[in-house]
């Protein structure tokens, strides 16, 4: 079984923001939105704007925020922040729902696999479907290719769409966003506290020519709950341009470390041009503007100056951009709240989302486990054998290193036994040179004694012996004529 368009389902869309989640029901021209915040104390646990009003001032209870970087953590906080949606916003039974949630790019498959079991098994909704913000941003203009810029209240982010195809790899994003702007005031203007955000809202702006206005503009004196404030030019200007100049929060002490981030202008630029050269001039004339920081005064035109200068700068092939910001900016990356668009999107994807009945849902869920066991078990299996593999070569690995060292003492034992060998060989070729010497000193000895007796007994005459005769040859020499030199000695 599908979900057909014809069934009586109410589609609810789930905009899950850092600061503020936003819950629209199909053919609503606006979103119904809470603090995405959580205050607790002991077994009380309260969300959004009751949360809020709970713990300013001194107060027993601890807030809490599930969704950082526009990615849920904490997955028990968020079970009551969706109850809260449900039951309390749209005033809906879950099971009567479609729901369509709207993510960031890049978020983990788990992240989306975790929420859709939450929606299926624990509020047993109809269906459930997910889509990119920045897609059903651009397609709320009518377009189907451009740059969407989405500056929220965590985060500033812009990413490519091309014929309906996010394109992952020009993603960009700072963590820089509405709440530091706000933390910027609140540096300056303490005394605005917990109105910090009226303040931001309703005093600040983004002037297209800074310096010009840091001359010719004017602080502002705004009535709030504790009286009258002046918010002066500083807090007015300044502030939010650390959107565009990152460097300025160096001198606010609790945003030193975001002075080295990239600027807004230099990451649309950036998206632009990692884009194919041939979709560039296309997606330059549609960049779309969303989320809260966008409907600053002249945001739009200061970011498409901006933009412009900074192409310019790297000698772009695209020369100009063309930024668009609707009055309603801060719902369009919300588009799928418009009736019309829904219908569309849910005839065409939901056939391949999720069966309708429970028994299908439940059907569904178990061939999924099903399939995890199969694969928990291959895996497991593999382990197995990757683990006896790894023993054998462990094993082979250390004989091999065994046979080594046998080797290496074998060779050393051998080279210690031939280098002995070899001392003793120059020790014995030592004494022999020794006893050539005294041999040769004998030879000449004989020599000596041999001329003299030539001259006594005149005309006897006997061979000399060579100075480099041998040992063998000599004694042979002596065999063969001592008895002559003996006789002549006698006589």
């Amino acid at each position: 079984m599908i979900v057909s368009p014809d069934d009586d389902f109410t589609i609810l869309v789930f905009d899950m923001g850092t600061g503020y989640f936003k819950v629209g029901c199909g053919g609503d021209d606006a979103p119904l939105q809470f603090r995405t915040m959580l205050a607790k104390k002991e077994d009380e646990t309260l969300v959004g704007e009751a949360a809020e009003a709970a713990t300013k001032g001194a107060s027993r209870y601890t807030r809490s925020y599930p969704i950082q970087r526009l990615i849920p953590e904490k997955w028990e906080e968020m079970m009551h922040v969706w109850s809260h949606a449900f039951y309390n916003v749209a005033r809906k039974a879950p099971d009567e729902c479609v729901v369509v949630i709207t993510e960031a790019p890049l978020v983990p498959r788990e992240t989306r696999e975790y929420i859709g079991q939450c929606m299926l098994r624990s509020f047993q909704v109809a269906a459930v479907n997910f889509i990119h913000q920045e897609t059903a941003a651009l397609f709320s203009t009518g377009m189907t290719t451009g740059i969407v810029v989405d500056s929220g209240y965590s985060v500033t982010r812009s990413v490519a769409v091309v014929e309906g195809a996010l394109l992952s790899h020009t993603y960009k994003f700072v963590e820089l966003g509405g709440q530091d702007v706000s933390a910027w005031i609140h540096e300056r203007l303490p005394e605005v506290d917990d109105e910090v955000d009226l303040v931001k809202r309703t005093a600040c702006y983004i002037p297209e020519d800074m310096e010009q206005e840091r001359k010719d503009g004017k602080g502002v004196t705004m009535e709030l709950q504790r009286g009258e404030v002046h918010v002066p030019l500083e807090c007015r200007i300044e502030a939010p341009n650390i959107l565009f100049d990152p460097k300025a929060c160096e001198n606010i002490v609790c945003l030193m470390e975001k002075c080295e981030y990239e600027s807004i202008q230099s990451m649309v630029a950036d998206t632009l041009l990692k884009a194919a050269p041939e979709s560039q001039k296309s997606l330059a004339a549609n960049v779309v503007l969303v989320g809260g920081n966008s409907k600053f005064h002249n945001y739009g035109a200061r970011l498409n100056l901006e933009v412009n200068k900074e192409l310019n700068e790297r000698h772009s092939i695209v020369s100009s951009v063309k930024v668009k910001a609707a009055a309603e900016r801060e719902y369009q990356v919300r588009a799928m709240f418009t009736g019309g668009f829904l219908s569309t999107a849910m005839d065409a994807t939901m056939g391949s989302i999720a069966p309708t009945g429970l028994k299908g849902k439940l059907a569904a869920l178990e061939e999924i486990e099903s399939l995890r066991g199969d694969k928990a078990g291959i895996e497991e299996h593999y382990q197995g054998q990757l683990q006896e593999l790894k023993k054998t070569m462990v094993g082979d690995v250390q004989r091999l290193q065994d046979e080594v060292k046998r080797h290496f003492a074998q060779q050393k034992a051998e080279n210690s036994r031939l280098q002995q060998q070899i001392t003793t060989l120059k020790g014995e070729k030592t004494s022999l040179q020794q006893q050539i010497l005294g041999l040769q000193r004998r030879v000449q000895e004989i020599e000596e004694q041999a001329g003299q007796s030539k001259d006594v007994k005149g005309g006897q005459s006997y061979a000399t012996i060579p100075s480099d005769c041998s040992h063998f040859g000599f004694v042979c020499f002596l065999k063969c004529r001592w008895a002559p030199i003996e006789d002549a000695g006698e006589k």
